[in-house]
Protein backbone atom coordinates (compact mmCIF):
# COMPACT_ATOMS: atom_id res chain seq x y z
CA UNK A 1 0.00 0.00 0.00
CA UNK A 2 3.07 2.59 0.69
CA UNK A 3 3.55 1.69 -3.26
CA UNK A 4 -0.07 2.63 -4.35
CA UNK A 5 0.27 5.22 -1.95
CA UNK A 6 3.51 7.01 -4.02
CA UNK A 7 1.92 5.85 -7.53
CA UNK A 8 -1.28 7.92 -6.80
CA UNK A 9 0.32 10.74 -5.49
CA UNK A 10 2.55 10.99 -8.83
CA UNK A 11 -0.66 10.88 -11.08
CA UNK A 12 -2.42 13.49 -8.52
CA UNK A 13 0.82 16.26 -8.77
CA UNK A 14 1.07 15.21 -12.57
CA UNK A 15 -2.38 16.05 -13.32
CA UNK A 16 -2.91 19.39 -12.13
CA UNK A 17 -5.62 20.55 -14.70
CA UNK A 18 -7.75 17.32 -13.61
CA UNK A 19 -10.34 16.70 -10.60
CA UNK A 20 -9.78 13.64 -8.17
CA UNK A 21 -11.86 11.59 -6.39
CA UNK A 22 -11.17 8.37 -4.17
CA UNK A 23 -13.55 5.16 -3.23
CA UNK A 24 -11.21 4.52 -0.91
CA UNK A 25 -9.95 0.48 -0.62
CA UNK A 26 -7.01 1.10 2.13
CA UNK A 27 -6.58 4.25 3.80
CA UNK A 28 -3.71 6.52 2.40
CA UNK A 29 -1.99 9.04 5.11
CA UNK A 30 -0.93 11.62 1.93
CA UNK A 31 -4.59 12.34 0.92
CA UNK A 32 -6.08 12.81 4.83
CA UNK A 33 -5.26 17.12 4.33
CA UNK A 34 -7.02 16.91 0.70
CA UNK A 35 -10.07 14.35 1.34
CA UNK A 36 -13.61 15.86 2.16
CA UNK A 37 -16.11 13.80 1.66
CA UNK A 38 -18.52 13.97 -1.63
CA UNK A 39 -21.54 11.62 -1.53
CA UNK A 40 -21.18 7.98 -1.29
CA UNK A 41 -17.29 8.94 -2.10
CA UNK A 42 -14.35 11.29 -1.44
CA UNK A 43 -12.98 14.15 -3.42
CA UNK A 44 -9.47 14.97 -3.33
CA UNK A 45 -9.09 18.82 -3.25
CA UNK A 46 -5.95 20.07 -5.39
CA UNK A 47 -4.51 22.05 -2.31
CA UNK A 48 -5.02 20.67 1.83
CA UNK A 49 -8.00 21.39 3.21
CA UNK A 50 -7.40 23.10 6.79
CA UNK A 51 -10.29 23.25 7.71
CA UNK A 52 -13.65 21.61 6.61
CA UNK A 53 -16.35 24.21 5.89
CA UNK A 54 -19.92 23.47 7.43
CA UNK A 55 -21.88 23.55 4.19
CA UNK A 56 -19.36 20.46 3.47
CA UNK A 57 -20.14 18.74 6.50
CA UNK A 58 -24.15 20.00 6.18
CA UNK A 59 -24.90 17.99 2.43
CA UNK A 60 -23.24 15.26 3.62
CA UNK A 61 -25.46 14.57 6.86
CA UNK A 62 -28.15 15.30 4.39
CA UNK A 63 -26.87 12.79 1.97
CA UNK A 64 -26.46 10.09 4.40
CA UNK A 65 -29.53 10.35 6.20
CA UNK A 66 -31.23 9.92 2.87
CA UNK A 67 -29.25 6.60 2.54
CA UNK A 68 -30.18 5.65 5.90
CA UNK A 69 -33.99 6.16 6.14
CA UNK A 70 -34.39 3.92 2.48
CA UNK A 71 -32.27 0.79 4.15
CA UNK A 72 -32.36 0.44 7.80
CA UNK A 73 -35.30 3.28 8.54
CA UNK A 74 -35.66 4.56 11.95
CA UNK A 75 -32.60 2.47 13.28
CA UNK A 76 -30.73 5.53 14.78
CA UNK A 77 -31.17 9.24 14.32
CA UNK A 78 -28.63 11.39 15.28
CA UNK A 79 -29.27 11.26 18.84
CA UNK A 80 -29.52 7.57 18.73
CA UNK A 81 -27.06 6.17 21.41
CA UNK A 82 -24.88 3.97 20.97
CA UNK A 83 -26.45 1.63 23.83
CA UNK A 84 -29.83 1.58 21.54
CA UNK A 85 -28.10 1.22 18.38
CA UNK A 86 -26.66 -1.57 19.74
CA UNK A 87 -30.04 -3.18 20.93
CA UNK A 88 -31.34 -2.15 17.43
CA UNK A 89 -28.81 -3.83 15.47
CA UNK A 90 -29.26 -7.43 17.55
CA UNK A 91 -33.06 -7.17 17.24
CA UNK A 92 -33.43 -6.70 13.58
CA UNK A 93 -29.57 -8.59 12.22
CA UNK A 94 -29.69 -11.62 14.54
CA UNK A 95 -33.37 -11.82 15.66
CA UNK A 96 -34.28 -10.58 12.37
CA UNK A 97 -37.19 -8.99 14.58
CA UNK A 98 -38.53 -6.52 11.76
CA UNK A 99 -41.64 -5.31 13.73
CA UNK A 100 -41.91 -1.78 13.22
CA UNK A 101 -39.15 -1.66 11.24
CA UNK A 102 -39.08 1.17 8.85
CA UNK A 103 -36.60 0.24 6.38
CA UNK A 104 -35.50 -2.08 3.53
CA UNK A 105 -36.15 -5.60 4.42
CA UNK A 106 -34.45 -6.79 1.24
CA UNK A 107 -31.57 -4.88 2.03
CA UNK A 108 -31.03 -6.34 5.44
CA UNK A 109 -30.35 -9.66 3.96
CA UNK A 110 -28.34 -8.44 1.29
CA UNK A 111 -24.53 -8.90 2.72
CA UNK A 112 -22.95 -7.20 -0.07
CA UNK A 113 -24.98 -4.25 -0.01
CA UNK A 114 -24.66 -3.91 3.36
CA UNK A 115 -20.78 -4.62 3.55
CA UNK A 116 -20.36 -1.98 0.28
CA UNK A 117 -21.79 1.03 2.48
CA UNK A 118 -20.88 0.44 5.40
CA UNK A 119 -17.47 0.61 4.39
CA UNK A 120 -18.08 4.07 2.25
CA UNK A 121 -19.30 5.60 5.52
CA UNK A 122 -16.59 3.88 7.23
CA UNK A 123 -13.98 5.94 5.15
CA UNK A 124 -15.68 9.55 5.46
CA UNK A 125 -16.12 8.90 8.93
CA UNK A 126 -12.55 8.52 8.81
CA UNK A 127 -11.69 11.75 7.62
CA UNK A 128 -13.41 13.13 10.71
CA UNK A 129 -12.03 11.40 13.30
CA UNK A 130 -7.94 11.55 11.61
CA UNK A 131 -8.56 15.58 12.02
CA UNK A 132 -9.96 15.03 16.03
CA UNK A 133 -6.48 12.63 16.44
CA UNK A 134 -3.66 14.11 17.75
CA UNK A 135 -1.53 12.34 15.36
CA UNK A 136 -2.93 15.17 12.46
CA UNK A 137 -0.63 18.48 12.13
CA UNK A 138 -2.30 21.04 14.12
CA UNK A 139 -2.86 23.16 11.10
CA UNK A 140 -5.33 20.41 10.09
CA UNK A 141 -7.44 20.18 13.77
CA UNK A 142 -10.33 22.34 14.90
CA UNK A 143 -9.39 25.48 15.75
CA UNK A 144 -11.87 26.17 18.98
CA UNK A 145 -13.35 23.77 21.50
CA UNK A 146 -16.93 24.59 19.67
CA UNK A 147 -15.53 23.27 16.59
CA UNK A 148 -13.99 20.57 18.04
CA UNK A 149 -17.18 19.63 19.26
CA UNK A 150 -19.41 19.74 16.02
CA UNK A 151 -16.82 17.50 14.45
CA UNK A 152 -16.48 14.85 16.67
CA UNK A 153 -20.64 15.09 16.69
CA UNK A 154 -20.26 14.23 12.96
CA UNK A 155 -17.58 11.81 12.86
CA UNK A 156 -19.82 9.71 15.64
CA UNK A 157 -22.91 10.09 13.48
CA UNK A 158 -20.82 8.83 10.93
CA UNK A 159 -19.13 5.78 12.50
CA UNK A 160 -23.12 4.97 13.80
CA UNK A 161 -24.25 4.77 10.64
CA UNK A 162 -21.90 3.05 9.48
CA UNK A 163 -22.35 0.00 12.22
CA UNK A 164 -26.03 0.55 11.70
CA UNK A 165 -25.27 -0.87 7.95
CA UNK A 166 -23.28 -3.38 8.61
CA UNK A 167 -22.64 -4.17 12.66
CA UNK A 168 -19.97 -6.91 11.82
CA UNK A 169 -17.81 -4.80 8.58
CA UNK A 170 -14.26 -4.77 10.48
CA UNK A 171 -13.58 -1.69 9.22
CA UNK A 172 -16.36 -0.25 10.92
CA UNK A 173 -16.13 -1.77 14.12
CA UNK A 174 -12.42 -1.43 14.52
CA UNK A 175 -12.28 2.18 13.64
CA UNK A 176 -15.35 3.28 15.26
CA UNK A 177 -13.65 0.81 18.61
CA UNK A 178 -10.66 3.08 18.00
CA UNK A 179 -12.54 6.29 18.06
CA UNK A 180 -14.47 5.63 21.07
CA UNK A 181 -11.06 4.61 22.77
CA UNK A 182 -9.48 7.81 21.79
CA UNK A 183 -12.62 9.45 22.97
CA UNK A 184 -12.62 7.46 26.68
CA UNK A 185 -15.47 6.24 25.97
CA UNK A 186 -14.35 2.46 26.82
CA UNK A 187 -17.71 1.15 27.54
CA UNK A 188 -19.10 2.67 24.28
CA UNK A 189 -16.74 0.90 22.88
CA UNK A 190 -16.95 -2.70 24.64
CA UNK A 191 -21.04 -3.00 23.57
CA UNK A 192 -19.58 -2.28 20.24
CA UNK A 193 -17.21 -5.37 20.58
CA UNK A 194 -19.60 -7.38 21.94
CA UNK A 195 -22.44 -7.03 19.49
CA UNK A 196 -19.89 -7.84 16.44
CA UNK A 197 -18.81 -11.07 18.98
CA UNK A 198 -22.45 -12.10 18.14
CA UNK A 199 -23.30 -10.93 14.62
CA UNK A 200 -19.72 -11.81 12.91
CA UNK A 201 -20.72 -13.92 9.70
CA UNK A 202 -18.23 -16.76 8.67
CA UNK A 203 -15.63 -16.43 5.84
CA UNK A 204 -16.17 -12.58 5.93
CA UNK A 205 -15.18 -11.20 9.53
CA UNK A 206 -13.25 -13.41 11.87
CA UNK A 207 -14.67 -14.00 15.36
CA UNK A 208 -11.60 -14.37 16.94
CA UNK A 209 -10.46 -11.23 15.88
CA UNK A 210 -13.57 -9.41 17.53
CA UNK A 211 -13.30 -11.98 20.76
CA UNK A 212 -9.69 -10.50 21.32
CA UNK A 213 -11.08 -7.31 20.56
CA UNK A 214 -13.66 -7.65 23.22
CA UNK A 215 -11.21 -9.22 25.82
CA UNK A 216 -8.93 -6.12 25.75
CA UNK A 217 -11.89 -3.69 25.99
CA UNK A 218 -12.86 -5.64 29.23
CA UNK A 219 -9.23 -5.48 30.34
CA UNK A 220 -9.30 -1.45 29.61
CA UNK A 221 -12.43 -1.22 31.80
CA UNK A 222 -11.08 -2.86 34.95
CA UNK A 223 -7.93 -0.64 34.68
CA UNK A 224 -9.94 2.18 34.45
CA UNK A 225 -12.29 1.39 37.23
CA UNK A 226 -9.27 0.12 39.40
CA UNK A 227 -7.83 4.02 38.56
CA UNK A 228 -11.48 5.75 39.34
CA UNK A 229 -10.73 3.25 43.02
CA UNK A 230 -7.56 4.22 44.05
CA UNK A 231 -8.36 8.38 42.97
CA UNK A 232 -11.48 8.21 45.94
Amino acid sequence: MLINGSITKVIFDHNPDREFYIEESFPLDWMYPYLEPHGLIMKINRLPVPELPEDVLARDRDYWRKIIAETVGNMLDDETSVSDLVASVERVYARHDLQGFTGDPAFIGNHYAKAMLSKLRTSIAAIYAWRLSPNAPAEYQPKTGAARQRLAQQADLAFRQALALCPYSPEAVFRYVGFLVDSHRIEDARLIAQAAVGLARKNYSSKEQFQDLLQRLQRMGQYQDLLQRLQR
